[in-house]
């Protein structure tokens, strides 16, 4: 009898780069979610990415760091407007042979309106009541989710091109839903 967690907390923490020059470190906060758990096994779940909470955190300027924020949010990666939020449904979970992250979550993240399966080794404790999960840095291709601005597939020229390989890494804290009387 498999018991619900609510996700009350979680986050997203994603690395953007040039092939030459700067890059940039942001968050993603996880908006809800519902977990689900036996006998200290995560066997499924759910997450819903809020998409307008996408910030930058390693541009001081105010007004530079507005600008960058609202470019990522724009139809060139994002498009939050259209789409607001972005989801992952965990379907498989597999004992990890890495020690530090015991885990790997499989499931189907969904972006842009388009949906690619991810494999994420976590590290996870479940107990009586609540999971806390942390992964490791693991990498996603943005032109799978047709984020393809200045893309090396385009063409781009070197000193314009930003990396395709997007790293990532996130963390979540769910509490056991009380069950009715």
């Amino acid at each position: 009898n498999a018991a619900v967690y609510i996700v009350n907390d979680g986050v997203v923490n994603w690395l953007g780069k040039r092939a030459i020059g700067n890059r940039h470190t942001g968050t993603i906060q996880i908006k809800e979610g519902q977990l689900s758990a036996s006998q200290g096994q995560l066997l499924s779940g759910n997450v819903v990415l809020d998409m307008r909470s996408l910030s930058v955190n390693n541009v001081k300027d105010p007004g530079a760091k507005s600008d960058l924020e609202s470019h990522l949010k724009d139809s060139d990666f994002f498009e939050v407007k259209k789409y607001p939020t972005g989801t992952f449904v965990i379907d498989e979970v597999l004992p990890s042979k890495t020690p530090d992250f015991n885990w790997i979550v499989s499931g189907e993240l969904t972006l842009k309106g388009k949906t690619n399966r991810v494999n994420i080794p976590v590290k996870m404790t479940i107990t009586d009541k609540e999971i806390n999960a942390e992964s490791a840095n693991f990498v996603i291709n943005r032109t799978q989710w047709g984020i393809n601005f200045q893309s090396g597939l385009l063409g781009t020229t070197k000193d314009k091109l930003i990396e395709d390989i997007v790293p990532i890494s996130l963390t979540i804290r769910a509490e056991r839903k009380e069950e009715k009387k």
